[in-house]
This record gives structure tokens, C-alpha cells and sequence, in this order.
């Protein structure tokens, strides 16, 4: 899988969820090509950036992609309002939001 690739084509497809006074970012550098399930990565990028926009009313949805100790990750990160304290624990439990 092509990260960089993968993380423009995502970026391109969510042009239409952004809201204006925001914009997308693309930080991702050389990263190296991985093995996975390209579709997956992007439906799961696709997500995580479509709920930075939605949360983000102005500012900047950020798409960064590195490497560390041989591991390629990738984050998204924005300016939004941020997930209250209190909920972070259960932001992986099933029907939360």
C-alpha cells in the first residue's frame, strides 16, 4: 500500500465534508510502501477525517505519516473541540459518540 497515495486519495474524497474556514492537510513525507488491506486503511482513514470535519468548525484536519522504530504509523489530528476528559475511555466502546 502506498501511504501517501492512499492518504492523498483520501483527502480528495473528503473534500466534500469540509465546511468552510476549514482545511484539509496532507504532512504525510516518505514513508515506505506496507502490506495490508488497502480498502480497509481507507475506509478507516475516511472515517477518522470525516469526524475531524464534522468537529471541526474552523481551523485545520491534518493527515500526517511517519516512521518509528520500522513501524509506519498515521495520525489525524485537528483543531476541533476535542473529546472531553471524561468520555476519552469510551470513545472505543460500541454505539458511543
Amino acid at each position: 500500500v502506498d501511504i501517501k497515495r492512499l492518504v492523498s486519495d483520501v483527502l480528495d474524497l473528503s473534500l466534500p465534508l469540509v465546511r468552510k474556514g476549514v482545511r484539509l492537510i496532507n504532512n504525510v513525507g516518505n514513508v515506505p510502501k506496507i502490506v495490508g488491506d488497502n480498502g480497509r486503511i481507507v475506509q478507516i482513514l475516511y472515517n477518522l477525517v470525516g469526524n475531524a470535519t464534522k468537529f471541526t468548525r474552523a481551523g485545520t484536519v491534518s493527515v500526517s505519516a511517519g516512521v518509528v522504530e520500522g513501524k509506519v504509523y498515521i495520525t489525524v489530528s485537528d483543531t476541533g473541540v476535542g473529546i472531553p476528559p471524561d468520555k476519552i475511555d469510551k470513545i472505543f466502546e460500541a454505539f458511543e459518540q
